[in-house]
Order: structure tokens, then sequence, then C-alpha cells
């Protein structure tokens, strides 16, 4: 299948320990994870993850919920982007 057939998000977290790298090496070993960053601001870490569909995706992100010190998350899934799809013009 290809990559962008995929359904993709970003899911920030806040993490309820300080043993981030802990936490980030847990979360890589899920499967569907693009990336995982640690970082600065409202959120701990952010994360790419991609899944077949959006029950998949559903059922990755509760996997991550369920990990020990997974604190509020955010999920934001990315828009589907066609060939015809213009967003500057919509934009306008």
């Amino acid at each position: 299948m290809e990559c962008d057939k995929m359904t993709r998000a970003y899911v920030l977290i806040n993490s309820k320990s300080p043993e981030l790298d802990i936490l980030t090496s847990k979360i890589r070993k899920i499967g569907g994870i693009v990336d995982v960053y640690a970082v600065y601001g409202s959120y701990d870490i952010i994360l790419e993850l991609e899944a077949k569909n959006l029950r998949k995706l559903r059922d990755k992100i509760i996997e991550i919920r369920e990990l020990e010190d997974i604190g509020e998350t955010k999920t934001l899934i990315q828009m589907e982007r066609g060939e015809e799809d213009n967003f500057e013009e919509a934009l306008q």
C-alpha cells in the first residue's frame, strides 16, 4: 500500500514523568509510529503515526494512551489531499 494512502495523525502528549527518553522509547516500539520527538512547550512529546484506516489509527492511539506515564493527549488527524486540491486557492 502506498504511504500517501495511509491515514496519518499527529499526537501531542503530556507526560506524567520527567523521564521523556524512556517514554519515547516505549512509544517507538508501537507499530505505525513514523517519528517521535520530545519537545518544549505546552506538550512534552509529539509523534507522527500512520495506519491503514481510521479504526486501526484509533487502536494505535488507544495503545499509546494506555502506556504508563501518558497524561493528556491531543490527536490531530491529517486531512486527505487529492491531486485536485489546491489549498492556496481555497484560502483566498
